[in-house]
């Protein structure tokens, strides 16, 4: 039988129940995260809960998961990931030498109080 968390107070409840010493993501202390900050994270598309996390590690985790799923259907989300992270690694690993310094110009702003 699954638990269901449908109100404010069981959500609570679960939360002091299952936090970890450190947030899974990043790793941060949780007695430093204000409980106002520790959520509980769930997958969306079945309603499960994954794990009480911090707020921004949340946040993170959900526009990561959108974007993935932005990148297109030709591709699963965690392919996506691993492909990025293969990448970011050979990369760091061997530099192409080449450095990128374009910068956006500098848009001049009327003033709005200059002489016509």
């Amino acid at each position: 039988m699954v638990e269901k968390l449908s109100t404010q107070k069981a959500i609570n409840a679960y939360k002091l129940k299952n936090v970890k010493e450190r947030c899974p993501l990043c790793n941060r202390k949780m007695s430093s995260v204000e409980t106002r900050n520790q959520v509980v994270d769930h997958d969306h598309s079945t309603g499960m809960v994954r794990d009480v996390i911090c707020r921004n590690c949340n946040g993170i985790e959900g526009k990561i998961h959108n974007l993935c799923v932005r990148s297109g259907k030709w591709i699963n989300n965690y392919t996506f990931l691993e492909n990025i992270l293969e990448y970011w690694r050979w990369h760091e690993e061997n530099p192409s030498g080449v450095q990128y310094t374009k910068k956006k110009p500098v848009r001049k702003r009327k003033s709005r109080y200059a002489k016509v």
